[in-house]
């Protein structure tokens, strides 16, 4: 008989809101996080809606500004949910906990922003920061190093799917024995990339997304993170 996996801790950081009860209540007095972007300002396009988190509050953490915009959202997200899991209360081991993230381009920006300096800079060296804030391992590595957790660690660039991946993966990693927790979601930062680009394949709806309506007319780019903390049923 398969393990029961159920779900102990969320977290999440949203244009609606940067934690579960902000985030909550907006949902149920119906309110939209889609609004016109400032971040793309001098881009030139059809639609400009978004899910851009305003006033972003970034996680209290040492060597932060080191950190790419995707991680740090994943980061508050996992955070939250590690929390609301009473996970540091719990005598655990955390060679038993892992960490799966969905994505659907990492840290895409970063590259976005070595392109801008090549352009006032001919000859341009690229730093190494950059390249270390690039690597997309680091939406669950970072988190696992963050929290020292040492199970499985996974990151699965499956666009809008990846979340769900994790979560799938994450059960089976409980369910067959392989950990007895796992912090599993989701996260992305706004790119110039993905704005444009689901713009030139007229994918982007213009004012709305309504996915159920008669009048639909495509999907609204949004970033942000959530994560669920996933355990057995069973586990102590």
């Amino acid at each position: 008989m398969k393990k029961r996996v159920v779900i102990t801790g969320m977290g999440v950081v949203s244009p609606i809101g940067q934690n579960i009860k902000e985030f909550w209540k907006n949902i149920l007095e119906g309110k939209s996080g889609i609004i016109d972007v400032n971040y793309f300002d001098e881009l030139s396009m059809d639609s400009l809606k978004g899910g851009e988190i305003r006033n972003y509050q970034s996680p209290d953490i040492e060597g932060k500004e080191f950190l790419g915009q995707t991680v740090q959202r994943a980061l508050s997200a996992a955070f939250e949910a590690y929390n609301d899991a009473n996970l540091n209360y719990l005598n655990i081991n955390r060679d038993r906990i892992g960490v799966t993230m969905g994505t659907t381009g990492g840290e895409i920006q970063v590259i976005e922003d070595i392109v801008e300096e090549q352009k006032e800079e001919p000859y341009y060296i690229m730093n190494g920061a950059n390249l270390n804030r690039f690597s997309p391992n680091k939406l669950s590595t970072q988190i696992a190093e963050e929290l020292d957790l040492g199970g499985p660690v996974y990151v699965f660039p499956a666009a809008c799917s990846g979340g769900n991946y994790a979560i799938s993966v994450s059960c089976e990693m409980i369910q067959t024995g392989k950990a007895d927790i796992m912090l599993a979601g989701g996260a992305d930062a706004f790119s110039k990339m993905f704005m444009v680009g689901f713009n030139r394949v007229k994918a982007a709806a213009k004012e709305k997304c309504q996915p159920f309506d008669k009048n639909r007319g495509g999907m609204i780019v949004s970033e942000g993170a959530g994560v669920l903390v996933l355990e057995d049923l069973e586990h102590d």
